[in-house]
């Protein structure tokens, strides 16, 4: 049963940040931890015990993927670049470390109970970093932080359907749990209880950010060929945007064509390969379907008297559940189309990978 260990001490690495100054002057941080930690540890007695009755054994692998650590070097890179311009991403690390000990342990817990196996690897620091590139819930708001990292992990690990034979989780984890935080602030109105809006607005501080964003998200394209999703969805918010300001003379989104928190959700929230469409058409259509609804959102939103800063967030679970009938939609798009659409649709390897991004 030495794999326990891994949770044991993730626990008492939380129970460490009770001893932080920010946790320890905020109740509802110093509570959140505390429950955190006693609950890993409540959970990792209880497998030990149940495994040792049954006596079948509990597996730790350590797997390094190429998505993970492609995806941990882009949204890495710009939180260091975003942190070194703002003083409040810099203060905020320290939480940032703590949901990344909370979702290894989730994961490993889930996997353990679940199955016996757990496959460590890179996979729960992109999906940390992705949540905290757009919302933190902080002050006597903090536990709704640990809850979304929660719903995370529970949402891959028990919201799946089978495709092509093999058991997939449906939605992109960390942009499920924004999008159930996003809907709950909203209906409530308690969007102040979070830094949201000051995140979004602290994205426009550092020098070159659009630069930054794309130059981060240029490796997942070439590799995974998610510029097939990327550039239909800028194109789309981007001529929506310029017939918008050629016919009132102002910003659809108040300060530029395409913000720059809407620019990051358009490279490094949406494009999660495993819950899109596998086709080059499906990914077309994904894209423009992304860009469509953030201009949809950015309607809705204004008509409930909520903050744009949503925008991004509220599309991408429902197109997650839209990915497989528009693979389904591009084949038949492709075969009433000309023989030019078929072509594309079969995909074009590497070669039409390096093409797009290099159109890009």
């Amino acid at each position: 049963m030495r794999p326990l260990l891994l949770p044991c001490a993730i626990a008492a690495a939380l129970a460490a940040f009770l001893l932080h100054p920010a946790v320890q002057t905020t109740p509802s941080a110093f509570w959140s931890f505390l429950a955190a930690a006693v609950g890993i540890l409540v959970w990792a007695g209880w497998l030990f015990a149940s495994r040792r009755r049954s006596g079948e054994p509990l597996i730790l692998e350590f797997v390094l993927r190429t998505p993970h650590w492609m995806q941990t070097l882009a949204q890495g890179a710009l939180l260091v670049w975003w942190g070194t311009h703002v003083e409040m991403v810099r203060s905020w690390a320290p939480m940032i470390l703590a949901q990344l000990l909370l979702a290894v342990a989730l994961e490993g817990l889930f996997a353990w109970t679940r199955r016996g196996r757990y496959t460590a690897g890179l996979g729960p620091i992109p999906v940390i970093f992705s949540v905290n590139l757009f919302l933190w819930f902080t002050g006597p708001w903090f536990f709704f932080q640990f809850a979304m990292i929660v719903l995370v992990y529970a949402g891959k690990e028990f919201i799946r359907w089978q495709l092509g034979g093999q058991s997939r989780h449906i939605f992109n984890p960390s942009a499920l749990a924004l999008f159930v935080a996003a809907v709950a602030l909203i209906v409530t109105g308690q969007t102040e209880i979070t830094l949201g809006i000051e995140i979004a607005q602290s994205q426009f501080v550092p020098p070159q950010m659009f630069l930054v964003i794309f130059l981060a998200a240029v490796p997942a394209q070439l590799l995974f060929g998610v510029a097939m999703m990327t550039m239909p969805a800028v194109l789309t918010i981007l001529a929506f945007g310029l017939i918008y300001h050629a016919s009132t003379g102002i910003y659809f989104f108040y300060d530029a064509y395409i913000p720059i928190s809407v620019f990051l959700g358009l490279h490094l929230l949406f494009t999660d390969p495993a819950t899109s469409p596998r086709s080059d058409g499906g990914r077309v259509i994904f894209g423009l379907l992304y860009g469509s609804g953030v201009i949809l959102s950015v309607f809705l939103l204004d008509a409930v008297g909520a903050p744009n800063f949503y925008d991004k967030l509220l599309p991408v679970p429902i197109l997650n559940l839209l990915a497989p009938r528009l693979d389904r939609a591009a084949e038949w798009i492709a075969m009433k189309g000309p023989e030019l659409l078929r072509t594309f649709q079969g995909g074009g390897g590497a070669r039409r990978r390096v093409a797009t991004v290099g159109l890009w």
